[in-house]
This record gives structure tokens, C-alpha cells and sequence, in this order.
């Protein structure tokens, strides 16, 4: 589908009974969440979703967002964030974790917990110190249950807003029953500037998830053979290191 035409039925499904009511009940989400929260963040990936999340919750509460920082953003998203920081004049915390790469020369790319590990060294980990650093009482994040079988029985079993035992904190998912045709919709009909990567024409916007450039997850489903294709760069330069990243594309 050429821009165009897909600007068009971004915006004649913006005009439908359906999206006015996952965006009015998002919008209510996020105020009943707000009111149980004196101190709370956006986290924030760079991605379409949580573009979404963090303009719903900016209409109501100016709030810090935070992006998790592992040294290796790909560039279209590197762009991004200094265009909306500008743009939005956003409050926006990097939090520095350990490098994806640190990780993988650590335990090698094919250990049999490499998700784990990286998981706790750019997510779990970060998350404790972020929250003693900076005492925060409540988060959004933008996940969506149409993602992944594990984001539904989250999101089914939790709902869109909990308390996250864990983390001591209130959780509060504003676009957990979006479409990503609901989420495109948004995008245009508000106008809003997004990350480029998702005008790269290798896959389509919505097979397209805003991550970190190196990582593990996805690798048998072509995760490098789209690294390689969009930033030729990014991929000699981890297969320098890990040739055997080459046994998938």
C-alpha cells in the first residue's frame, strides 16, 4: 500500500465507533492510574506503542520518561528520541544499563540463556537501581495484548492496570487493547512524528519492532537478515565479533 493510501485508511478508521472507544477508555486508564500516583514515568522504547502511550499521558500529567539506555539503539531511533525530546521539550531520563555487546562477549551469543541474561542485565537489574534512584511510585508502559501470546495473558489476567509485586509499583498498560491499526490511526490522525525505521521498506510498518539493533530473540525468523539489509554497518560490525551470527542470514 503506497503512503498515501495508507494515510487515508489511517484516518477513515480513526473516524470509526471502534477506535473512538479504545481511545476514550485508554484516556480514562490513565486518569483513574494517575490518581493512585504521585510519582510516576513513561517508559519509553522509541517504538509506535509507547509513542502512543506517552502523547495519551502527556495531555493529562507532564511525567519524566525513561529510556533504557544498552548502547545500541539503531540510528533512525537515536534520531528520534532527539527529535521528540525537542519537539515535546520532554523530560526524558537515558538510563544507562550494560551494553547488549558487553553481554554478549560475556556468555557468547549462542549460550542457552542468553535471553535471560540480557534481560537481567538491560531490564531487571536497571529497574531496581532506577527505582532507588529516583523513588518513583508508578509507571506506563505500552504494551498491547494483540503482541504476543504472553503480553495477552498478561494483560487477561492482570488487566491494564496492577500492582507490580516485583518492582513495588503501579503498573498501567493505556494502549493494552489497541490494534496496531488503532495505533496507526492515532499516529495520523494526530499528526504525530514517528520513528523512521518503520518507513524502511524491507518489511512492512507492522511487522517492523522498534529493539535494540543486537540481540538475541527472533534470530531464526530473520531478526539479522533485516540487520543486515537496513544497516549493513551495525551487522559486519557484530558479526565481527560473533561470526557465527552469519549461520542465519
Amino acid at each position: 500500500m503506497n503512503p498515501e493510501t495508507q494515510r487515508k485508511a489511517d484516518l477513515l478508521h480513526a473516524r470509526t465507533q471502534e477506535y473512538q472507544t479504545v481511545v476514550a477508555s485508554a484516556k480514562q486508564t490513565i486518569y483513574h492510574a494517575l490518581q493512585h500516583m504521585k510519582n510516576p514515568y513513561v517508559s519509553f522504547s522509541g517504538g509506535k506503542d509507547s509513542l502512543v502511550m506517552l502523547h495519551l499521558v502527556l495531555e493529562q500529567k507532564r511525567v519524566p520518561v525513561v529510556y533504557w539506555d544498552a548502547d545500541a539503539s539503531n540510528p533512525d531511533t537515536e534520531n528520534f528520541l532527539e527529535l521528540i525530546v525537542d519537539k515535546w521539550d520532554l523530560d526524558m531520563i537515558r538510563f544507562k544499563t550494560e551494553s547488549m555487546m558487553s553481554v554478549f562477549r560475556k556468555y557468547g551469543i549462542n549460550h542457552p540463556k542468553i535471553e535471560e541474561k540480557t534481560m537481567l542485565a538491560t531490564v531487571y537489574r536497571p529497574i531496581k537501581k532506577l527505582m532507588r534512584d529516583y523513588d518513583f511510585d508508578g509507571v506506563f508502559v505500552g504494551l498491547r495484548e494483540e503482541e504476543s501470546f504472553g503480553r495477552r495473558q498478561l494483560i487477561r489476567h492482570k488487566g491494564s492496570v496492577f500492582w507490580n509485586k516485583s518492582q513495588g509499583i503501579l503498573e498501567c498498560l493505556p494502549v493494552a487493547y489497541f490494534s496496531v491499526q488503532d495505533i496507526w490511526a492515532y499516529i495520523t490522525s494526530h499528526d504525530l512524528p514517528y520513528n523512521a525505521v518503520y518507513d524502511r521498506q524491507s518489511l512492512p510498518r507492522n511487522e517492523i519492532r522498534v529493539s535494540y539493533w543486537c540481540g538475541e530473540s527472533a534470530r531464526e525468523f530473520g531478526r539479522f537478515v533485516w540487520l543486515k539489509k537496513e544497516y549493513p554497518d551495525l551487522y559486519n560490525k557484530f558479526a565481527a565479533e560473533f561470526p557465527e551470527v552469519r549461520e542465519w542470514c
